[in-house]
């Protein structure tokens, strides 16, 4: 198994964008759906790289629980010229597996916490197989 490169790097922010409990659509004999996507994004200027998780937890195509949680990475200046090619920035495939997990545990705690006491605490944000949906390396072009 390929390893994350030893990238330098820290969370500079955590945020919870879009977060909702929609009651009225939630049904509890109705069968549930598990829906989640990635976006990534960079501020080249402040050499920082955004991993967004969106989620949503519906039944019959109906969300009852939705969320979008974003990482903002900062990266070390001289890392991040490692990165610059030309007129693009290229992020090493396991350097963003490693963000877009740390990512999802964030959305997984956040999700928790803003259940907790809830009958909608027993939606957990399952564990994903980020391998299967990063495939190769990230590029943004300048």
């Amino acid at each position: 198994m390929n390893t994350p490169p030893n990238i330098n790097f820290t969370i500079r922010k955590i945020q919870t964008e879009q977060f909702a409990i929609l009651e009225n659509n939630f049904f509890h004999d109705a069968k549930v759906h598990f829906f989640f996507s990635f976006d990534f994004q960079i501020i080249n200027s402040q050499r920082t790289i955004l991993v967004a998780t969106k989620f949503q937890f519906a039944q019959t195509n109906t969300p009852f629980l939705v969320g979008k949680v974003v990482n903002y990475f900062s990266v070390k200046n001289e890392e991040w010229l490692k990165f610059v090619h030309e007129n693009q920035v290229i992020i090493p495939r396991m350097f963003m597996v490693h963000l877009a997990m740390i990512t999802i545990g964030n959305a997984r705690g956040i999700l928790h916490s803003k259940t907790e006491n809830t009958t909608f605490n027993q939606f957990i944000f399952p564990l994903i197989n980020v391998f299967e949906n990063i495939k190769e390396d990230i590029y943004f072009n300048l």
